[in-house]
């Protein structure tokens, strides 16, 4: 008798190799904003996930062909530090998961 509780988007909470829980999906994040090392240059290819969000990322200037670059992240599932356009801006690790590279 056990149901798999969801988060605002959509996922269940699964454990990591570290054995902490987190909300993101079991799918593979290797291609986004997530996984980029720290200042380093990257050019932005499409942005996923759900459509609220896409319109959001876009009208804050996530457009493909932009370069990003992330400048620091908070441990674990935390915040990031994006810089686009001259401009430093914090994503959520949900939002930066959304941005393909």
């Amino acid at each position: 008798m056990s149901a798999a509780v969801q988060d605002q988007f959509g996922k269940s909470p699964v454990m990591d190799r570290t054995g902490w829980w987190s909300r993101r999906s079991r799918s593979n994040l290797s291609g986004t904003l997530v996984t980029t090392a720290p200042h380093e240059l990257v050019t932005i290819r499409d942005i996923a996930g759900d459509p609220i969000l896409c319109h959001r990322l876009l009208e804050l200037g996530f457009t493909p062909g932009q370069t990003v670059s992330v400048l620091a992240a908070a441990p674990f599932p935390g915040p990031l530090a994006v810089a686009l356009r001259g401009t430093i801006m914090a994503l959520r690790h949900a939002e930066a998961a959304c941005i393909l590279l």
